[in-house]
């Protein structure tokens, strides 16, 4: 999931570089692999932008881990503590999937399944230690009762995030900054959910798995163009939040602090909010009918 940066943060210096994203998850590993030989967890995996290696300006580092039982306190508070050395020294956020493996036994967490199939076989075995996780992961739920879930939890914190817009935006504080970051992560998991489901996702691995890819894949598959305009909306704003990103880094290391357009920008995406909302909606809907 991506960052958005507070616009302080790039007068500040504070945003993800390559050379730092890549020396992170190098850290990233060497603590799955720390806490795997002092047997404290079954499982552990990078995933996302880390696992795959296609780091842009934002991307966080993803990491699930399945710890022992009676040692799950220990492990929180490790990983924890890591997670602000690397937010405070970098600013890269950790995206932390932390569970005990008697959690996973029982079945009741639910997951998108395409985030399992990403885990179990679009990672690479070099960014993990321990159990294969298809030995470990274990969920009663269906896959469109986890897609249904996960939608109407996205759908609820943007309502909420509506509800309080005006303070939130006009401070550019994390509650905003965060619930744009995850309006475009959300809608284009729920597309990839939504593909896996109708059993065209896995066909679709060894083609162009770009967001554009998939979700004009989606529109044929579906063939509804209403919701189709909505994400083709969200993720054209996205592309434009790092084209005037990099924009406004050039401009501050050329020695001009001008985030003028940079904020411009961010508080004009609050138009997206309310499209989200009705994207859920209409694919709540159309879930129903699989």
């Amino acid at each position: 999931m991506a960052n958005i940066y507070k616009p302080q943060d790039l007068i500040d210096g504070k945003y993800t570089t390559k050379e730092n994203f890549n020396d992170s998850v190098k850290k990233s590993l060497e603590l799955l692999k720390n806490l795997y030989s002092k047997k404290l967890i079954i499982s552990g995996s990078l995933f996302g932008a880390a696992a795959r290696g296609d780091y842009k300006r934002g991307s966080d580092i993803d990491i699930f881990i399945v710890t022992v039982n009676d040692k799950y306190d220990k492990v929180i508070k490790i990983i924890n503590k890591f997670s602000m050395e690397i937010r405070g020294k970098m600013n890269i956020p950790l995206d932390l999937h932390v569970h005990k493996f008697e959690s996973l036994k029982k079945g009741n967490t639910y997951y998108d399944p395409s985030f399992i199939s990403h885990l179990v076989t679009d990672c690479p075995e070099s960014v993990k230690v321990g159990k294969p996780l298809e030995k470990v992961i274990v969920t009663n739920w269906s896959a469109k009762e986890a897609v249904s879930a996960r939608m109407r939890i996205a759908k609820l914190d943007l309502s909420r995030l509506q509800a309080g817009l005006e303070y939130h935006k006009n401070n550019f504080d994390g509650y905003f900054l965060g619930g744009i970051q995850k309006l475009f992560s959300r809608t284009q998991h729920t597309t990839r959910n939504m593909l896996f489901i109708k059993g065209d996702l896995e066909k679709y691995k060894s083609k162009d798995r770009s967001k554009k890819a998939l979700l004009n894949l989606y529109l044929k598959k579906f063939k509804i163009k209403k919701i189709h305009k909505i994400e083709k909306e969200i993720i054209d704003a996205e592309d434009k939040y790092y084209e005037i990103l990099e924009k406004t880094i050039l401009r501050i290391k050329k020695g001009r602090n001008d985030v003028k357009e940079y904020k411009k920008f961010l508080l004009s995406l609050d138009y997206l909010i309310p499209l989200a909302i009705q994207f859920f909606d209409l694919n709540l809907d159309l879930l129903k009918k699989l």
